[in-house]
């Protein structure tokens, strides 16, 4: 049976009520970087026409791009409604075009449209169903504070806040190194036997790359698509 996690925040849609009809199993949980999980490396966020526009005035959009791409190999933005209200929105059509190209070109975001939200249920099945089913990709999981003491158990849980890592992948990496310190100190090619190449490259630039108070995405980088 194909399984989409779902944010909270959409109950309120009529999504979830059509995957269930499809026969998904739908599981509610609080996400903190998207609205619905289809698998470990796809993740989707769902918005109208209207909140799509404003998210991109605002800088909302771009933040929350940089955060899912830092977490998921193959995020989308699905915008629900037909393209041609966006000048209900705005006249600045060639600003929210020039927006839409720095997510899908630069950010590498995949952005589908959809007329209603059953339209959007029925791309968020047919993304479960191939990822799930077709690629055999492994289902979404949500790592969760462990309610022991376990030491083995917390070793499992830092591993699977890494990108793309999910049980059986953070097992592996323990096995094969014997230690978070060891699995910390391993290179990316010594990653990549486990992991994969790209899982790899995302581990290793997560603990090299010096933190910073800054956001990913400057907000004036954002305002600039919306000067003309």
């Amino acid at each position: 049976m194909l399984r989409i996690y779902v944010d909270y925040r959409e109950k309120n849609s009529s999504v979830h009520e059509f995957l269930r009809r499809n026969g998904v199993k739908v599981f509610f949980e609080n996400l903190e970087t998207c609205d619905y999980l289809v698998s470990d490396r796809v993740c989707v966020e769902r918005k109208t026409v209207h909140d799509f526009v404003k998210s991109l005035f605002d800088g909302r959009l771009f933040d929350q791009a940089s955060r899912m791409v830092a977490k998921f190999e193959k995020p989308v933005i699905i915008v629900e409604g037909e393209i041609s209200k966006i000048r209900e929105v705005t006249e600045k059509i060639s600003a929210i075009y020039g927006a839409l190209v720095k997510l899908m070109v630069e950010i590498n975001i995949t952005i589908l449209w959809t007329g209603s939200s059953e339209d959007t249920a029925i791309a968020l099945y047919l993304l479960a169903k191939h990822e799930q089913e077709v690629l055999k990709r492994a289902k979404a999981v949500i790592p969760k504070k462990p309610r022991t003491v376990d030491i083995r158990s917390w070793q499992r849980f830092v591993l699977q806040s890494f990108p793309g890592i999910g049980p059986k992948s953070a097992e592996k990496l323990l096995e094969k190194f014997g230690s978070l310190d060891k699995v910390f100190s391993a290179s990316a090619s010594e990653l990549a036997r486990i992991v994969g190449y790209e899982k790899a490259q995302r581990i290793i630039q997560i603990l090299k790359t010096p933190y910073s108070k800054t956001e990913e995405v400057k907000k004036e980088d954002i305002l600039k698509f919306f000067k003309s």
